[in-house]
């Protein structure tokens, strides 16, 4: 079958590839992914045409022979290889068209290694040492290396991370494209920022959905508060107050349509002035215990200083068993509860 081009055979219990693999040269899609009896692979080296090789799920110990002749590979997967040790010093930069790259939970990889793959669109995986080198920052130091133009970005268990997130990753000043952030599980974290007097930073100007859950010891996010949210999911955090406003004003809002505050037993305000939102469409709190006061999410009448309820809230949802905490809340407008 010299021109077969893709060859799937995910999900079977064959043990062993035949040899005669190694003579497909007209291969671009290799994919065994969950072949959990397949241990051993022939050589790869006269698959030059090779583009997608998934091994995923296998009990392969060691990379395929030649993996790093393949100069067309675009797609490597090495999910749950939970037999494989390591990734040698040295392949991973000779992958240079690779666009998507997953690697195992327990798979260590070097920041540097990464840093030849200039093609390289999607990482899953963990670094050895989340301290690189690297460099344009206006001095050589020791920081994470990011992409510069990131949209999506998770940080899951990273309790090397304490104090503030932006101190490990100063490049997060710069995110200009980062429309999605996940922070779980980083037990140390504080903060997410810290703006020092004169300092400037477009961090989160785009930013679209916020998620920050299981984090233990957070107590804020930053100082200057971005407009530009659509959502925020804050669960399990040590937050007291989403947004500061020391001098009770109006925080504008103007693309928030949802907000979770779930399970923050410190939370005491969401946010001590008026709040403009005037696409807010639902709001879910449970077990925020010491949460006094909404701000209820106003929206300004033309041509008037007074406020109303924005006509786009369709839904406060609230746990049955925050009963109690409900009918306890302060309002402004007794009104309003109605």
């Amino acid at each position: 079958m010299k021109a077969l081009r893709v060859l799937d055979l995910s999900h079977t219990c064959i043990e062993k590839l035949p040899d005669s693999v190694s003579d497909l040269e007209n291969l671009t899609a290799l994919l065994l992914a969950f072949c959990w009896n397949l241990r051993s692979m022939p050589t790869l080296e006269k698959l030059e045409a090779l583009q997608e090789l998934d091994l995923s799920g296998t009990v392969i110990q060691n990379l395929p022979e030649a993996l790093e002749t393949l100069f067309n590979l675009k797609c490597l997967n090495l999910h749950a290889m939970r037999w494989l040790e390591k990734i040698p010093i040295g392949i991973l930069p000779q992958l240079s068209t690779l666009q998507r790259l997953v690697l195992s939970h327990h798979i260590d990889v070097e920041g540097e290694e990464l840093e030849e793959l200039k093609e390289l669109e999607e990482f899953q995986g963990r670094f050895s040492d989340k301290l690189v080198k690297c460099y344009g920052l206006g001095k050589e130091d020791e920081l994470l290396l990011l992409p510069q133009d990131i949209e999506h970005l998770k940080i899951e268990s990273c309790n090397n991370f304490s104090g503030c997130l932006s101190d490990c990753l100063p490049r997060l000043y710069d995110s200009i494209d980062l429309k999605y952030f996940k922070v779980r599980w980083c037990n140390k974290l504080e903060y997410l920022m810290r703006i020092e007097e004169g300092q400037e930073s477009v961090l989160f100007h785009f930013l679209e959905h916020l998620d920050l859950l299981e984090l233990h010891s957070f107590i804020g996010i930053f100082d200057e508060w971005e407009r530009s949210f659509k959502r925020f999911n804050f669960t399990s955090c040590q937050i007291e107050e989403i947004i500061a406003d020391e001098n009770d004003g109006i925080v504008v809002l103007p693309k928030l349509t949802r907000i979770y505050l779930w399970s923050l037993p410190e939370l005491k305000s969401i946010c001590n002035g008026k709040m403009v939102c005037n696409s807010i469409k639902k709001v879910s709190i449970k077990e925020c215990g010491k949460l006094r006061k909404l701000p209820f999410f106003f929206s300004p009448e033309e041509g008037d200083e007074k406020f109303t309820i924005a006509s786009t809230l369709k839904e406060i949802a609230v746990h049955s068993s925050d009963k109690e905490w409900w009918e306890s809340l302060d309002w402004d407008n007794p009104n309003t509860r109605k």
